[in-house]
C-alpha cells in the first residue's frame, strides 16, 4: 500500500491531485515573502513552475497595487487585493471586479477609528490615502515585528499615500474606497476601537492578531473574490488550493479545494489546513509547492 503524504508537522494528509488544482493562490506577506519584502529566489522558481504547467499562478493578498514591487507582481497571472475587494487580469490589465464601500458610513467609520488613535489607510486600487496622524506611528504591529520598525511604516502607509488632514473629512468627496486598513498610534487601543465600529452595518471587520483592523464592505472576502474568479475560468473552489498565514486568509482556506498554512500561521489555521510547510524565512512556500506538485 502506497504510504500517506506527511507534511512539516509529520501529519498524514489527504493526497493532492495536481491536476485538478489550476489555481494556485498565494497571501503575501509572511506566506510567499518576508513582510513588505521581495520574493526569494526559491519561492520565484516555484511560480514560474506552476506557470509553466499551465497553473494559474495567483495573489490573494490585503495589500494595495501600490505597495508590491512591479517585479513581484509579474510573477502572477491573476491578482486577488484588498481581501477580495479588488481583482485584476495581470495579463489584460483589465479589472474583472471592485467592491466600492458605502462613502458616508466609512467617512463615521473613520471617524471613530480616528479618535481612538487609528490611522485609516485609504486603499482604492491602484492609489491610496491616509492622514497626518500616519507620522506619529513609531512602529508597526504586535505579532513578529520588530521594535521601532518605523521604515515599514513608512514604506507601506505613509510612502505611497497621498497624505490629507483627516480620513473621515476626505472620503465624502474622495476617490472610491475598497478597503480601511487601520493601524494604530498605540495598539492597544485596537481592542477598544475595533468594538467601536464592529457594530456599524455593511462592513467586515477583521480585528488582526498583528494589532491592525482590516475593513471591507460586508460580504468581501478573498474566498468570495477566488470564487469570482475561478467561476470566470469555468472553475470552481475546488480547482484552487489556497496558501495564507493569518486571518484574512481563514476563509479562503475554509472554502478552497486544498489549503496550506505556513509553518508561522496563526495556529488556528493548523486545524483547517489541509497541509502544514515549513515557515516563511525557510521557503515554505516553495517547499510545498514542489511537494504537491512535484515541481
Amino acid at each position: 500500500m502506497t504510504e500517506r503524504m506527511k507534511d512539516h508537522l509529520g501529519r498524514a494528509v489527504r493526497q493532492f491531485d495536481k491536476e485538478r488544482f489550476r489555481i494556485a493562490a498565494f497571501d503575501l506577506d509572511e506566506t510567499l515573502i518576508p513582510s513588505f519584502g521581495r520574493i526569494p529566489g526559491p519561492e520565484k522558481e516555484a511560480l514560474r513552475a506552476l506557470s509553466s504547467s499551465g497553473v494559474y499562478v495567483t495573489a490573494a493578498s490585503g495589500r494595495n497595487l501600490t505597495q508590491i514591487y512591479e517585479e513581484t507582481l509579474d510573477h502572477f497571472r491573476f491578482l486577488v487585493l484588498l481581501n477580495g475587494a479588488y481583482i485584476r487580469d495581470r495579463l489584460t490589465g483589465e479589472l474583472l471586479y471592485s467592491a466600492k464601500m458605502d462613502r458616508e458610513k466609512a467617512a463615521e467609520m473613520a471617524g471613530i477609528l480616528e479618535s481612538f488613535g487609528g490611522v485609516p489607510v485609504l486603499y482604492q486600487g491602484d492609489r491610496q490615502t491616509t492622514c497626518e496622524a500616519v507620522k506619529k506611528v513609531r512602529s508597526w504591529g504586535t505579532k513578529d515585528y520588530r521594535d521601532g520598525n518605523r521604515d515599514v511604516v513608512y514604506e507601506a502607509f505613509e510612502k505611497p499615500s497621498v497624505i490629507v488632514p483627516s480620513a473621515a473629512a476626505y472620503i465624502p468627496d474622495g476617490d472610491p474606497v475598497y478597503k480601511m486598513h487601520t493601524i494604530f498610534i498605540d495598539p492597544s487601543y485596537q481592542e477598544r476601537a475595533y468594538e467601536a465600529v464592529s457594530h456599524i452595518e455593511g462592513f467586515t471587520v477583521l480585528k488582526m492578531t498583528n494589532g491592525d483592523l482590516e475593513i471591507t464592505k460586508a460580504g468581501v472576502s478573498k474566498a468570495t473574490g477566488l470564487k469570482m474568479l475561478s467561476e470566470r475560468l469555468g472553475l470552481s473552489l475546488q480547482n484552487v488550493v489556497t496558501f495564507g498565514d493569518s486571518l484574512n486568509d481563514l476563509e479562503m482556506m475554509k472554502a478552497s479545494g486544498y489549503s496550506v498554512a505556513m509553518g508561522n500561521a496563526d495556529e488556528f489555521l493548523f486545524d483547517i489546513a489541509d497541509y502544514v510547510t515549513d515557515t516563511c524565512e525557510n521557503d515554505g512556500a516553495a517547499k510545498a509547492v514542489k511537494a504537491l506538485y512535484g515541481l
